[in-house]
């Protein structure tokens, strides 16, 4: 079956659940997940809150069952814990921070950014969420890769 079949490595089996952001962040409650275009319709038309709006409720936090247990696994031991350090030493900053409307940067200090596990975990969880990018899986699955795929157009930042 086409749902079975991991959005990074392309194995299909059993898939698992994948917490987006990690449950290290906080993404450990329940949230209610509407769909993306009801939301927006109902800010266009004034509607500040969801209230009359299906959604479906998650119990364990937001996530999605797209990966596979192994992909899922690497991920959680390879890159994770350094973006929750990440997460955990700037968030405070940046929501204290006197940012104001119009500024296209904010500063902040820090010591626990390990970039290439930050970028990589930022860049499964869009496989994760958005879609199968099988050609990321050598990037992903080997944590020394520094080698992104450039033929992809997979993904803009």
């Amino acid at each position: 079956m086409a749902d079975d079949i991991c959005r990074i490595c392309g194995k299909e089996g059993p898939l698992s659940f994948e917490h987006i952001p990690p449950q290290s962040v906080g993404n450990d409650h329940t949230v209610k997940l509407y769909s993306g275009v009801d939301a927006v319709k109902s800010s266009l038309t004034g509607q500040d809150d969801m209230e009359g709006l299906k959604y479906r409720q998650l119990q364990r936090g937001q996530g999605f069952k797209t990966i596979c247990s192994s992909c899922n696994s690497y991920l959680g031991q390879n890159y994770v814990k350094p973006f929750s350090e990440f997460y955990r030493a700037t968030g405070q900053q940046i929501l204290v921070s006197d940012f104001q409307e119009g500024d296209r940067s904010i500063h902040f200090k820090t010591d626990r950014l390990m970039p290439l596990a930050f970028v990589k975990q930022v860049m499964s969880n869009f496989c994760v969420s958005a879609g199968d990018m099988h050609d990321c899986k050598d990037y992903l699955l080997d944590r020394e890769s520094t080698v992104f795929p450039s033929d992809t157009d997979s993904i803009c930042l």
